[in-house]
């Protein structure tokens, strides 16, 4: 899996190669396709690189026009849908907080940004209680879902 370009900050996080029983539950299809193509790099960001070679653009996000669309851009900076994520990180430290798991949240708002892009996009469960991911992998393909569907509806 390291030698694969596309699968980057997914392979580092990736402890081992298995398949966790959350992620099992597709009960949000539209979610799990978009946490996969994160997890690949094809999520069909400006930045990605597949993108700019076959489109010839900027990378630069069409929502904000302010910076290079990447997934960090995507998920926790894009003024057009920094709400959407504000909103749902208060829903999962709520969840986590009334499940025991408030140190949890309290580690994962201290991880540098390109972690947390790991933790949203990947497969930590050797690090916490699986229980801390099956609520991660919901909100986080809800997370996907949603400001996909949001920046979607922008660009028509």
């Amino acid at each position: 899996m390291l030698c694969k370009t596309t699968l980057g900050d997914y392979a580092i996080y990736k402890g081992d190669i298995y398949t966790e029983r959350y992620l099992l539950d597709i009960g949000n299809f539209y979610g799990a396709r978009l946490k996969f193509k994160a997890r690949t790099g094809t999520l069909g960001l400006e930045n990605d690189p597949w993108k700019i070679k076959k489109d010839g653009g900027s990378g630069t996000c069409k929502l904000c026009n302010n910076e290079k669309e990447t997934l960090t851009h995507f998920l926790y900076q894009c003024e057009a849908t920094r709400f959407i994520a504000g909103s749902i990180f208060d829903e999962m430290q709520t969840e986590l907080g009334r499940k025991g798991f408030s140190d949890f949240w309290e580690a994962f708002v201290k991880l540098p940004v390109h972690a947390k892009n790991a933790y949203i996009i990947g497969d930590l469960t050797h690090t916490f209680d699986e229980d801390v991911w099956v609520i991660m992998d919901k909100h986080s393909k809800r997370l996907l879902s949603e400001i996909w569907l949001h920046r979607q509806t922008l660009l028509k």
